[in-house]
């Protein structure tokens, strides 16, 4: 336990105040002080390192599974309502929360000479259920549409896991061009999903 207690300052003291967040601060715009995602990205750094000690959740791959089943993230959602965040911005928390998870690694290339296939990286993470309800991903007129506002904190969930779990400046340097890439897909797309993968796919790196 004393391993996990030092481990867990260690991501928080440079998630906040250490050289990752510096590396990290240019990749995307600050959330604004009233918006969910910081206390999000606390409480996720707390639950990442309890889940890696955790044979059950790490055993069968769903941490998600492990957290709803232990109640640690209806716990977060009361405590959030508790401090006064409001019942909408701490179900927001708790569904960004899923997504740092889910997006864990996301920059890593499938094999380790190769480079990271971000169009089908983004394909794969929109169809996780807990990116794809975060992004507000819905069905209209045979088309599947994606929320403005939710690109942005999708964006800003992407370079949080990279800044925790990496502070190797070329790695975050490559992150920030893995999001310079989606922001221009997203300006290209029309807030389509299809067409934000395609427009990946037109511009490979």
């Amino acid at each position: 336990m004393p391993e996990l207690a030092r481990a867990i300052r260690a991501d928080l003291e440079e998630l906040l105040t250490g050289d990752r967040r510096i590396a990290a601060s240019g990749l995307v715009p600050p959330a604004a002080g009233s918006s969910p995602l910081l206390p999000a990205a606390l409480a996720w750094v707390l639950l990442r390192r309890l889940a890696d000690g955790a044979p059950e959740a790490t055993g069968d791959g769903d941490v998600g599974r492990w957290l709803d089943g232990w109640f640690l993230l209806s716990n977060l959602r009361h405590s959030l309502v508790a401090i006064g965040l409001g019942a909408a911005a701490s179900e927001r928390a708790v569904a960004a929360v899923r997504t740092l998870d889910a997006c864990r690694g996301w920059w890593r290339a499938d094999e380790a000479e190769e480079p990271l296939d971000l169009e089908e990286r983004m394909g794969d993470l929109l169809a996780e259920p807990a990116v794809a309800a975060f992004l507000g991903i819905n069905r209209y007129d045979e088309v599947e549409w994606f929320v403005a506002e939710a690109w942005d904190e999708l964006q800003l969930c992407l370079a949080v896991v990279a800044a925790v779990e990496t502070d190797d400046p070329d790695v975050l340097a490559e992150v920030g061009r893995h999001l310079d890439r989606l922001e221009l897909a997203r300006q290209a797309s029309g807030y389509q999903v299809d067409a934000l993968i395609a427009a990946l796919a037109a511009d490979p790196e």
